[in-house]
């Protein structure tokens, strides 16, 4: 433990599966930000800050190591600038939609080019 990490995602609407995530990740991290970020491939039914206050009620009271924040610039410059070495993704269940691939593609290009490596999630 030590590290800060960071779990990005629209986080529309908030589920219990993000829930779940943020929950085991504080079982390996000693500070996570949930990162309430726009994605301009989406069209979200809420607004950033409608988001960011929606998950900041769902969290229970006493996660006081996790913090939300809003970002709308790429993730691995929101870990740069916030001192986080560990960028949480879930795996999604269902197959990739198209174009995703490549995104993925140039976002662990860019986090390899800082430093930041992958995990594997426990179980």
């Amino acid at each position: 433990m030590g590290e800060h990490a960071v779990y990005p995602g629209t986080f529309d609407p908030v589920t219990p599966g993000h829930l779940d995530i943020i929950g085991r990740a504080r079982q390996l991290f000693t500070r996570i930000t949930v990162l309430v970020a726009v994605n301009s491939d989406k069209q979200p039914a809420s607004t950033q800050p409608e988001r960011v206050a929606r998950l900041r009620r769902e969290l229970p009271a006493d996660w006081d190591d996790v913090a939300v924040a809003a970002w709308a610039g790429l993730t691995v410059a929101f870990c740069r600038a916030h001192g986080a070495s560990v960028i949480i993704r879930a795996v999604p269940s269902q197959p990739p939609r198209r174009g995703d691939a490549g995104r993925r593609g140039r976002r662990h290009d860019e986090a390899a080019e800082h430093g930041m490596t992958r995990r594997p999630a426990l179980d």
